[in-house]
């Protein structure tokens, strides 16, 4: 039999301070309690023994019963032992096991007592003064669990958290993305390109590209709000000049070969959720867009949706992102969306090969997107998006895009997203609705 001085300390007060190293091997009176209820889902089995908790307050501790000696006498009566000689005998159970479980056992009873203790409850007890759960005076005593009513897996309204109150992204569907999916959203992008190159006559001659494509949102809804709604302004311009500039055929423009689209509008979100995730989501677009180049006018109706499958596939997670291994340094996002756009010309422009009929088109938005975590704010991000809608109604032709990006991501402790960024886009510009067919280089930013 073992008599240890701090033993006794311990059993006066459940607020004896442990050494670290110690400390953090003890047992909680929540965890004990978890392992104890964990099972228990039923009003009948709700009710739990005193030696089923003495039992756990043992086994939590790394303490087994097996292991004490001598094997005869009561759970309870081993517990008595441990706290008033400091422990039953055994030659595989360390002191400092031993004294960890006293200190378990005495915030149990303590955190009991005063009814503080999240998952279980006492009835019956005629004392609470120190040492009362397992006295022998003490057989009255009922510890109930109190086990959370299972709750039905519904989709419910939901207002994503952390929203951004301004936002800059490329398309405005993304500026209410929040969380992990913001990781990997399209950045806001520049890009200029100069060329230098000397004809025969020994002049030099400079060509600039200048690129700029992004959304800058401005959130009108209240954080707590189920629906998210931004006011946006979408710009999407290629410009090419060449100096000295050349001489122009009789009826030719000089940006006749230029994008120059602005979109002015609102966009509005709607997230559901489940207990196990995202369930759904829908967005939609209502802008007036003005194409500078052509000098044409529309309004602009356009909306996706996702119908919330969540699943993990492998080599992507289906509708959010799902990361490899044990940390999020690895993770891949797969997107299947129906997609929608709807014309109505409010001014012609003045091309002759352009058709300027009101359209409907509907088709589907894949993207795959796989973010590698390079340092704690570094990471490099690979995506690819194919957007088909073919036209239902109007003389447009379908509206076909496939896009490419990779990109080096550096987060700022401000959470702004800077980007270094080669992208590819080849198909139906969904501003300018021409086609075309670049790759560039540039900075990008996510906010």
């Amino acid at each position: 039999m073992r008599g240890f001085s701090w033993f006794q300390l311990a059993a006066i007060s459940s607020a004896i301070t442990l050494p670290s190293s110690l400390a953090a091997q003890v047992a909680t009176p929540q965890s004990i309690v978890k392992n104890v209820c964990s099972d228990r889902t039923e009003e009948s089995a709700l009710q739990i023994s005193r030696t089923r908790l003495a039992e756990e307050i043992f086994r939590s501790n790394k303490v087994y019963l097996s292991d004490l000696d001598p094997i005869d006498g009561t759970i309870l009566q081993k517990l008595r032992d441990l706290r008033t000689n400091g422990g039953p005998s055994g030659e595989n159970v360390t002191d400092e096991r031993l004294s960890a479980t006293l200190f378990s056992l005495n915030l149990i009873e303590k955190q009991l007592a005063s009814d503080s203790l999240e998952g279980l409850t006492a009835s019956g007890v005629s004392s609470r003064k120190d040492g009362w759960l397992f006295d022998q005076d003490s057989s009255t005593v009922q510890l109930t669990c109190k086990i959370a009513k299972t709750k039905t897996v519904v989709a419910t309204l939901a207002a994503p958290p952390d929203r951004k109150r301004f936002s800059l992204r490329e398309k405005p569907e993304e500026l209410a993305l929040t969380g992990k999916d913001r990781k990997a959203v399209s950045a806001f992008a520049l890009g200029l390109d100069k060329k230098w190159t000397t004809d025969a006559d020994g002049v030099e001659n400079t060509e600039t590209t200048l690129k700029f494509n992004g959304t800058a949102g401005a959130r009108l809804t209240q954080d707590e709000s189920p629906v998210t709604a931004y006011a946006f302004a979408q710009y999407n311009l290629k410009r090419v000049r060449k100096e000295p500039a050349p001489a122009l055929a009789e009826g030719e423009r000089r940006n006749k070969n230029d994008t120059d689209v602005l979109a002015l509008g609102v966009s509005g979100d709607v997230f559901t959720t489940a207990e196990d995730g995202p369930s759904l989501w829908l967005t939609g677009q209502a802008a007036f867009v003005q194409d500078f180049v052509d000098q044409s006018e529309r309004i602009r109706l356009s909306t996706k949706f996702d119908p919330g499958f969540s699943r993990r596939f492998g080599i992507c997670g289906i509708g959010r992102m799902q990361y490899f291994g044990s940390s999020d340094r690895i993770g891949a996002r797969c997107l299947v969306r129906l997609d929608t756009e709807i014309g109505i010309w409010t001014g012609n422009g003045i091309s002759t090969t352009n058709s300027y009929d009101d359209f409907l088109a509907i088709g589907a938005n894949l993207s795959y997107e796989l973010h590698l975590k390079t340092g704690e704010k570094t990471g490099i991000l690979a995506s690819a998006n194919y957007r088909y809608l073919p036209i239902l109604s109007g003389q447009l032709s379908d509206i076909e895009r496939l896009e490419l990006a990779l990109s080096h991501r550096i987060w700022s402790e401000g959470g702004l997203g800077i980007d270094l960024l080669t992208k590819y886009n080849n198909g139906t510009n969904a501003l300018s609705l021409e086609n075309e067919e670049d790759i560039s280089l540039g900075v990008g930013l996510v906010f």
